[in-house]
């Protein structure tokens, strides 16, 4: 590893990020495909997309209409040209009265001064025993 690429402000451009993302998931979900790079791979409770079309088709398969989200807690690392950004929350979806834990991880990577997803991993917490 090279620290020298690690973004200084890593933890600013993790933030910033987590604002915009579920702030837009909240107002228009299909827009998020605009976070991703083109080639980005997202991983959606197990089932593997990749490429911009994939993604935008996997958010048009979601049923609900509205969801609102809140963010528990992120934690954010840096790495060579690129922030890992680890997101635990809850969600509701429409009427339903239940909040959803959940937990997702991004990869954002650095092209050109603008960060973009590259790899997304989201799973809901639903422990069975």
């Amino acid at each position: 590893l090279n620290p020298c690429l690690f973004p200084p402000n890593f933890a600013q451009i993790g933030q910033q990020f987590t604002e915009a993302f579920y702030g837009t998931l909240q107002t228009n979900k299909e827009q998020l495909v605009n976070f991703y790079h083109d080639q980005a791979m997202l991983t959606y409770e197990g089932s593997q997309v990749q490429g911009k079309a994939g993604i935008l088709e996997k958010y048009k398969s979601l049923s609900f209409q509205r969801i609102a989200a809140a963010v528990t807690n992120a934690d954010y690392q840096p790495m060579e040209n690129g922030v890992l950004i680890a997101v635990n929350g809850q969600l509701k979806v429409d009427d339903s009265p239940q909040a959803l834990a959940f937990c997702e991880s991004f990869l954002l990577r650095n092209f050109g001064g603008n960060f973009a997803i590259v790899n997304h991993v989201f799973r809901l917490s639903i422990h069975n025993f």
